[in-house]
């Protein structure tokens, strides 16, 4: 029954509906490639891999190709790199080839991530190149992170917000980090003036801490944003989050 409770809980924190979070998964999934395979099937395409290949090579839509660039790489489509380097020399579009890029880079392919990291120094919207940071250090190219400490501390309050999921992945990087500390990051931006951004905050801690990640260094900046945040939707998300960190604690220290 605890169990039962405790899981309802975490949905409850990270279930909640939040700005981008439609193009921006705050959750792990075991099939990543998920969303984007079903976009495909909604439009009557075949997701086999030949098909997909076929699509990516020759569609004239160039969202269509996006999914079926995106689709190989998240599936480890290992067989599909010499596609995948045609379309990152031939595609037309920025957008498709650097979605090819990212495609080999998580196939391993060096050339790969070579590109990514050069079209994320090369992106002019800071949104694209935060985009293509947080993509790096996923696959363990940290290059990107002082874009990520410069969306984090810029005066666009959107950005910032976009940001908060890309600081938090830092907490679970194995590498060691320049300065400033993610950690510190996410404590500075727990007393953003955006409640969006402080809400974002408690879900991607949310989030960090059913992966493994200890909260203790923000616990007792969530306690006071439980108890005195003025926006009353981000008190109750900490709210939400302290108990689930008593109550799962609580169960981790019983294995």
């Amino acid at each position: 029954m605890k169990a039962k409770w405790i899981i309802t809980s975490w949905l409850l924190i990270l279930g909640l509906p939040a700005p981008g979070a439609s193009d921006r998964p705050i959750r792990p999934s075991n099939k990543p490639w998920a969303g984007v395979e079903q976009e495909l099937l909604e439009k009557g395409i075949p997701t086999d891999t030949s098909s997909v290949v076929k699509v990516a090579l020759t569609n004239s839509d160039e969202g269509v190709r996006w999914a079926a660039v995106e689709l190989l790489g998240l599936r480890g489509e290992v067989s599909t790199k010499s596609s995948l380097r045609k379309i990152l020399l031939n595609d037309s579009s920025q957008l498709v080839r650097e979605t090819a890029a990212l495609a080999l880079a998580r196939l391993k392919e060096p050339s790969g991530l070579k590109t990514l990291k050069n079209f994320m120094l090369d992106a002019e919207d800071p949104e694209r190149q935060l985009f293509l940071a947080t993509r790096l250090a996923e696959l363990g190219e940290l290059s990107g992170y002082q874009q990520i400490v410069k969306a984090a501390t810029c005066k666009d309050e959107h950005l910032r917000f976009l940001s908060v999921e890309s600081v938090a992945l830092m907490l679970t990087s194995n590498r060691t980090l320049p300065k400033p500390d993610p950690a510190d990051l996410l404590v500075q931006m727990m007393s953003d003036g955006s409640s969006e951004v402080r809400k974002e905050v408690i879900l991607q801690l949310s989030a960090a801490f059913f992966n493994g990640v200890s909260l203790r260094p923000y616990l007792q900046n969530i306690e006071r944003i439980a108890k005195e945040d003025p926006d009353a939707e981000v008190r109750r998300q900490a709210a939400t989050l302290l108990i689930s960190l008593q109550e799962f604690g609580k169960h981790r220290s019983e294995k």
